[in-house]
């Protein structure tokens, strides 16, 4: 007899074409395992989901949260990207679009040879590789410092301008949503316990659980 227990509770939102949305919420709100549900990368033995994720024929990617976990350590970057069907010169394309420093020395790169910056730029090379209509980005700049951090969510932004993407950014950082989103989904125990606009949270903001983490972000003055 299997005990289920509700993780995800009732989750329901939708993103536009060229829209950012953020999905905000400490650890262990349940982000990730939306997202990996989206995905269908939960472990089928162990998870279930019901309701219904309509993507209307449109192709999906997504970037971790770690690069160092998600790539493949022993095998060199060029490689890992050119398992998903595309051309050497395609990929070397997509890491000058990512601007990855040297494209020759990254195609031929084990990812411990690379920083965590240039790791994550391959991260997000290899999610554009097969051209997503939708970009899921699960908290992608956790593991790098702050200056990295500025660059690697400037160039996800442009990206998205440049392709008319859709993003879904899952973080637990308010600060980084203000200037890149259209709409914030607020998580809470595994349920969207606030979801509007930029505006309608910042500004207008209603659940007390929002209104601790707006609370909780530094302020200069």
């Amino acid at each position: 007899n299997k005990q289920w227990h509700e993780v995800v509770k009732g989750i329901s939102f939708n993103v536009q074409r060229g829209e950012t949305l953020a999905i905000v919420g400490e650890s262990g709100s349940g982000k990730s395992v939306t997202s990996l549900a989206i995905m269908g990368l939960l472990d089928k033995k162990k998870s279930k989901i019901e309701g219904n994720i309509d993507f209307e024929g449109k192709r999906i990617s997504m970037i971790f949260q770690e690069p160092m976990t998600a790539l493949n350590p022993v095998m060199k970057c060029g490689k890992q990207m050119m398992e998903t069907g595309i051309s050497k010169e395609k990929c070397l394309s997509l890491f000058e679009e990512v601007l990855l420093p040297d494209v020759q020395k990254a195609f031929n790169s084990y990812p411990h040879q690379l920083s965590g910056g240039q790791r994550q730029r391959v991260m997000i090379a290899m999610a554009l590789a097969l051209e997503p209509d939708i970009l899921i980005a699960d908290e992608p700049t956790t593991a790098l410092d702050v200056t990295i951090q500025a660059q690697i969510l400037e160039l996800m932004m442009e990206l998205k301008e440049k392709l008319g993407m859709a993003i879904i950014l899952i973080t637990h950082d308010l600060g980084i949503v203000a200037s890149m989103c259209e709409k914030i989904a607020v998580m809470y125990a595994g349920k969207i316990v606030e979801y509007g606009t930029v505006e309608d949270i910042f500004y207008r903001t209603k659940h007390e659980y929002t209104k601790g983490l707006l609370r909780s972000l530094p302020r200069i003055d």
